[in-house]
């Protein structure tokens, strides 16, 4: 994801499992990982919420599993 805003505060992105096509209630979960820095970025089990400031851009792996 990338914010291609050059002046601001930022913008907040929401992405839920259901705008990936894995339907909420399916009882899996996306295990994520920052691509660049192989950082752990947490589980994506419903939504979440990522904050990028101004030409800011993420790159993220995701590993499906059951939550």
């Amino acid at each position: 994801m990338f914010n291609t805003n050059t002046e601001g505060d930022g913008h907040t992105f929401v992405v839920s499992l259901d705008d990936l096509g894995i339907h909420s209630g399916s009882g899996m979960a996306l295990k994520i990982t920052d691509a660049v820095t192989r950082e752990d970025a947490g589980v994506i089990s419903d939504g979440r919420l990522f904050y990028l400031k101004p030409q800011e851009t993420k790159v993220y792996i995701g590993e499906l599993s059951r939550a």
